[in-house]
């Protein structure tokens, strides 16, 4: 995993390039070539968090949010528990395909971490998505978590700087040879320099196959809007 910083303009655009390596290649398909039967082994790290969901009805640790970042978790537990008891994931995972876009799961300790004396960092929690060409779902789903690192004066109790936002990849697609992503968003000081915030955070990622038939080639997926906000 290489990871490159490249110089950005404060309180407004960070460019995080993240590349992750993968043995092997294959091209990436959208749900409309697969059978119903499919979707339970195409998005399996999904598929295994809306279990749990069912399972033990985790609203305060997984929740599910449409492309308007609008909780509909007790909605989509309601519209859906039946097709759960009779053991039909793949009709819950073609609903989550219509009707959702993020899940979040609090199941990584996210609070603030000290390090090096006077500098913190914190993490969102981890969200999965699957990824989009055209608005048309792909075969590959994509778990993160949103990142924020700043430092601060002892005496004063105040942020003296902030680091951009970045992103800690949880679980990737081993669909293509490389990744590339781009983050951008909003962050900055609060109450005096007492707080620090991260938010409207985007991701925008592309990927290249290299093949010996084919050559390389490069995909560029939709933008992933996390609708998740950092403070501390």
């Amino acid at each position: 995993m290489i990871l490159n910083l490249i110089k950005y303009n404060k309180k407004t655009i960070i460019i995080i390039f993240l590349t992750v390596l993968i043995i092997g290649s294959s091209f990436i398909s959208t749900t409309n070539a697969q059978s119903k039967d499919e979707l339970t082994d195409t998005y399996p790290c999904i598929a295994e968090r809306l279990k749990e969901f069912f399972k033990d009805k985790k609203y305060d640790k997984i929740q599910i949010y449409n492309k308007d970042n609008q909780d509909i978790s007790i909605q989509f537990y309601n519209e859906n528990y039946n097709h759960y008891i009779n053991n039909d994931m793949n009709t819950i995972l073609e609903n989550f395909l219509k009707n959702a876009e993020n899940l979040a799961v609090d199941e990584i300790d996210n609070s603030i971490q000290a390090y090096e004396n006077t500098n913190v960092s914190k993490r969102s929690r981890v969200l999965y998505t699957i990824l989009k060409i055209k608005g048309k779902a792909t075969s590959s789903e994509f778990g993160y978590q949103i990142c924020g690192r700043a430092s601060f004066n002892e005496t004063t109790g105040k942020y003296v700087s902030i680091s951009p936002p970045g992103i800690s990849v949880y679980y990737y697609p081993g669909t293509f040879d490389s990744y590339k992503y781009q983050v951008t968003g909003d962050y900055g000081y609060k109450n005096n320099k007492r707080k620090v915030y991260y938010k409207n955070i985007v991701i925008t990622m592309w990927a290249t196959s290299i093949s010996d038939r084919y050559g390389t080639s490069k995909v560029y997926f939709d933008p992933i809007y996390s609708g998740e906000t950092l403070e501390f």
